[in-house]
């Protein structure tokens, strides 16, 4: 049989192709001459995507970095979804912004866990009781308010 031809598969655009990609985030490259300000990311200094937090920027951790994950930096320079935005999302389980995030009874720690509440199954606060998920059931002597049944139960 005779053999196929390889043909070569073209190369993404990529930052030191020695062509500026607009599209791909590059502002200019590296590898141009008549561009000797150009950053190895292909990024202009004081640009967003240049690893260092210019004004105007709330953080920049470079154009590879700069994805928007939780905890981390957007491709705008603003930050992405994180604990204490006073936004819950990502792992959090409540997130009442950075101030807020004291831990205290019924609040959220700043962490972005849920703080001691009732429910827990842990005698804090101003609780009587507390049975955690047992609490207002048949086996429990303890109301949804974690307080104690007053009288007969059942």
């Amino acid at each position: 049989m005779p053999r196929r031809p390889v043909i070569p598969r073209p190369r993404p655009p990529r930052c030191g192709d020695g062509i500026v990609q607009s599209d791909w985030g590059e502002a200019c490259e590296p590898t141009m001459s008549n561009d000797p300000n150009c950053t190895a990311d292909c990024r202009l200094p004081g640009a967003c995507g240049d690893g260092k937090v210019d004004p105007g920027e709330l953080c920049d951790y470079g154009t590879l970095l700069n994805k928007g994950d939780y905890g981390t930096c957007n491709s705008n320079c603003t930050w992405a979804p994180y604990c204490g935005d006073g936004v819950t999302n990502g792992p959090e389980q409540c997130d009442l912004g950075k101030v807020l995030n004291t831990g205290e009874y019924g609040g959220c720690t700043s962490t972005c866990r849920l703080g001691p509440h009732c429910g827990d199954g842990v005698l804090n606060g101003a609780e009587e009781c507390d049975d955690g998920l047992a609490n207002a059931s048949a086996t429990s002597q303890c109301t949804a308010a974690c307080k104690k049944y007053k009288g007969n139960v059942g």
